[in-house]
C-alpha cells in the first residue's frame, strides 16, 4: 500500500501552544506515545481533513476552492476519543462546521483513491497507546488546558514522496496568502453547541496523523 498524501488544517498560534502543552504534560506523566516525543521540525498539531493517493492538479484546485474560503474557522472540542483497535491513539474529538464536513465529503468523492472511511475530526494527543498507559494519559489532561474551541487558520499538504509538508497554495484560489501569523481566507464559520466530556471508541474510523 502506497504512503498517503494528506491535507491538514493548522491551529491558531495560541491554540497550537495549548496543544503542545498537553503533549508535554503527557510526556511528563510517563506516557511514551506522547506526540511531544516527535521532534521533527515540521511536526505541528493539526486537523487531518482527508488522505489518499497522490492527487492530481484537478484535486488540488478543487480542494482549494472548497476549503480555503472557509478559513479561519472554529471547531468545538467535545472530549476525548480513542482511535484504533488494540493500541488506540488518544485524541480530542472536534465538532466542525457543517460547511467543512460538506466540503470534505465532496473532495473525498472527487479524489480517486481517497480514504473513504467515516471521518472523525480530531486533534491527536498520542500515537498508539497501550491500555495500561491510558489512565495516566487521561489523568495528565488538566481540565481547562484545551477545552471549549480551537481556531483553524491555515492549510498544508503532506507529500510522502518527499517527506515534507508544504503550505497550501492554489493558482486559481481567491484567498489571501498565509503568513506565519496571518490566517488564510476571510470567511469565518462557527461550530455549534457546547462540548461534552465523554470518551468514545472509533476503532474503524479514519485516524490519520
Amino acid at each position: 500500500m502506497s504512503p498517503a498524501y494528506a491535507l491538514g488544517l493548522l491551529l491558531h498560534p495560541d491554540d497550537e501552544a495549548a496543544a503542545r502543552q498537553e503533549w508535554a504534560a503527557l510526556e511528563q506523566a510517563g506516557v511514551p506515545s506522547s506526540l511531544a516525543r516527535h521532534r521533527g521540525s515540521t511536526h505541528r498539531p493539526h486537523l487531518t481533513v482527508v488522505t489518499g493517493r497522490a492527487p492530481d492538479e484537478g484535486v488540488l484546485d478543487l480542494a482549494a476552492r472548497l476549503l480555503l474560503p472557509l478559513l479561519p474557522l472554529t471547531a468545538v472540542v467535545e472530549g476525548q476519543v480513542l482511535l484504533g483497535g488494540r493500541s488506540p491513539a488518544l485524541a480530542h474529538r472536534l465538532r466542525v462546521p457543517a460547511a467543512l464536513r460538506e466540503a470534505r465529503d465532496l473532495l473525498a468523492d472527487r479524489w480517486p483513491g481517497a480514504d473513504r472511511r467515516p471521518w472523525v475530526p480530531h486533534l491527536s494527543l498520542t500515537r498508539r497507546t497501550r491500555h495500561d498507559h491510558l489512565v495516566a494519559a487521561l489523568g495528565a489532561l488538566t481540565p481547562g488546558t484545551h477545552e471549549g474551541s480551537v481556531r483553524l487558520v491555515a492549510a498544508r499538504w503532506w507529500d510522502p514522496d518527499t517527506g515534507t509538508w508544504r503550505p497550501w497554495r492554489a493558482r486559481d484560489a481567491t484567498v489571501e496568502p498565509c503568513g506565519a501569523h496571518q490566517p488564510c481566507g476571510t470567511t469565518t464559520a462557527r461550530a455549534e453547541s457546547s462540548p461534552s466530556c465523554s470518551l468514545r471508541y472509533a476503532s474503524r474510523a479514519s485516524s490519520s496523523e
